[in-house]
C-alpha cells in the first residue's frame, strides 16, 4: 500500500496512539525509500565493476592461453592441459566474482566517493511540514579493529502523558486571533413557556446574552542540540520530530487544565464549579465511587451531560483497589476493549497535573473547542544566537491555540 503523507492539520486531528502509528509508518516508508535507492546505485556500480572484472579475467586468460600453446606447440597436448587449468581457474575466479553478495557490492560501491555522495543526497528527509537543515547523516561510527561495533537500540522518550486533553476535546481549523461567541442564559424568572386559553395572553420569558472572546494563545518552546546528536545517535532526527509534539502536549494540557484565563487560555477547571456535597447519600466521607457519581449526577442537574472525568493517578488508585470496612472489594471495575475505566459509561482518565483528592467532570464533546490557528509544527534552524559558529541545531515545538468553553456550567470539579 503506498504511504499517504498527512498535512499538519491531519496530524494534529489523530490520537495519540494514531499519531505513534503515522510516525512509525512515514519512517518505515522513507527508510523503504532510501534502502532502494542505495540499493540501484550500488547494483549499478556493482554491475559495472563485475563486468570490468569479467573483462580483464577473460583477456588475461587468453592471453596466457595463447602463450602457453605458441611456446610449447611440440608439446601440445601436455601444454594445453596446462593452457586449460591456467583457463580453468581464471573462469573460478569469474564465478567467485558472480557469486559475491549484494552486501559486499554496496558495501564497495558506497565505500567509493561517488558512492558516498549518492547517499548522502537521497538521504536528506524533506516530508511533511517539517524544515530540516540541508545536512545528511552521518557514515556508520568505526571501532578500533577487534572490537566490538555497538548496536544501537530505538531511541527512549522522556516521560509523558499517556492520554491528552486534546484527545477528547473536539479540535476545528481557525484563521482568526480570537473566537468570539453568545452565551444564552435564562433570565431570573426561568423558562415560563405555559400552556395558555384561547384568547390569553402568552407568558413572556428572556434570555440573557453574554458575549464571550477566547484568545488565540501561542505555545512554544525549543532545544538547542550539538550536531553530532544528529551525526551519531540513529534515528535523532525522526525521533525529535515525534518527541517535541509530545512534549508541547503535556504544557498544552496545563493551559488546558489550569489555565488562569485574562490574555492567556482560562483552563477548564479553573472556571468549573465545585460539587455540592452531601447529595442523595454521597457525603465528603463518602468512597470516590460516590463522589465520581455525585459530580457526574451534578453535571446532568446543569442539564448538560458528562463525557469524561480526569483524576490524579492516587485517586484512580483508589478507584482500583475500593473495599469494604470487611476489606472486601465493593465495586466492579470494569474496563472496556481499550482498558480505559468507566462509571456509568463515562470514561476515567487519570493524569499527573492533578493532585490527589482534586478531580474534573463534564462535557468535553460539546462543553469547549479547541481552535487551532497553528498546528502543532517542529522546525529546525542553524540561526539562533551562536549556533552556526559552534555547530548547533536549535529545534522550535509551537502551535497557536483557543479554548472557548461554551458551557462553563457543564464542568464540575472537586479542588485537593
Amino acid at each position: 500500500m503506498e504511504f499517504e503523507y498527512l498535512s499538519p492539520a491531519e496530524i494534529a486531528e489523530l490520537t495519540e496512539k494514531q499519531q505513534a502509528h503515522y510516525f512509525k509508518m512515514k519512517k518505515a516508508h522513507e527508510d523503504a525509500q532510501v534502502e532502494q535507492k542505495a540499493k540501484e546505485v550500488a547494483e549499478k556500480e556493482a554491475k559495472e565493476q563485475v563486468e570490468k572484472a569479467l573483462e580483464a579475467a577473460s583477456k588475461e586468460a587468453q592471453e596466457k592461453l595463447d602463450a602457453a600453446i605458441k611456446v610449447v606447440r611440440d608439446e601440445y597436448d601436455v601444454k594445453l592441459d596446462e593452457a586449460k587449468a591456467i583457463a580453468t581457474r581464471a573462469r573460478e575466479a569469474q564465478n567467485k566474482e558472480r557469486l559475491k553478495g549484494m552486501s559486499d557490492y554496496i558495501e564497495e560501491a558506497l565505500s567509493t566517493e561517488e558512492g558516498e555522495k549518492a547517499l548522502k543526497e537521497i538521504s536528506k528527509h524533506k516530508s511533511g511540514t517539517l524544515a530540516t537543515i540541508d545536512k545528511a547523516p552521518a557514515p556508520s561510527m568505526t571501532v578500533p579493529a577487534g572490537s566490538t561495533r555497538d548496536e544501537w537500540a530505538a531511541n527512549q522518550s522522556a516521560p509523558r502523558e499517556a492520554v491528552h486533553a486534546r484527545n477528547i476535546i473536539p479540535i476545528s481549523p481557525t484563521e482568526a486571533t480570537s473566537i468570539k461567541y453568545n452565551r444564552f442564559l435564562l433570565g431570573p424568572d426561568g423558562n415560563l413557556i405555559n400552556s395558555v386559553a384561547p384568547g390569553a395572553e402568552k407568558p413572556q420569558f428572556e434570555y440573557i446574552v453574554e458575549n464571550e472572546t477566547a484568545p488565540v494563545v501561542k505555545i512554544a518552546g525549543h532545544i538547542t542540540l550539538d550536531d553530532e546528536f544528529f551525526d551519531d545517535i540513529p534515528g535523532s532526527r525522526s525521533f525529535i520530530a515525534a518527541e517535541l509534539p509530545q512534549a508541547y502536549m503535556d504544557a498544552e494540557d496545563l493551559k488546558v487544565f489550569f489555565g488562569l484565563g485574562g490574555a492567556d487560555i482560562e483552563g477548564l477547571h479553573t472556571i468549573a464549579t465545585g460539587v455540592t456535597l452531601p447529595k442523595g447519600t454521597v457525603t465528603t466521607a463518602s468512597n470516590m465511587w460516590d463522589k465520581l457519581a455525585a459530580t457526574m449526577t451534578q453535571v446532568r442537574q446543569n442539564k448538560r451531560v458528562a463525557t469524561a472525568i480526569w483524576t490524579s493517578p492516587i485517586d484512580y488508585m483508589e478507584l482500583l483497589i475500593n473495599k469494604s470496612t470487611d476489606n472486601e472489594y465493593t465495586y466492579p471495575i470494569i474496563m472496556d476493549a481499550n482498558g480505559i475505566l468507566r462509571i456509568g459509561g463515562v470514561p476515567i482518565y487519570q493524569h499527573t497535573l492533578f493532585e490527589e483528592g482534586q478531580w474534573l467532570a463534564g462535557d468535553f464533546s460539546r462543553g469547549a473547542r479547541i481552535f487551532q490557528k497553528k498546528a502543532i509544527e517542529v522546525r529546525y534552524s542553524r540561526e539562533h544566537e551562536d549556533n552556526f559558529t559552534h555547530n548547533r541545531t536549535t529545534v522550535l515545538v509551537e502551535a497557536r491555540i483557543a479554548l472557548p468553553i461554551f458551557y462553563p456550567d457543564g464542568f464540575i470539579k472537586e479542588n485537593a
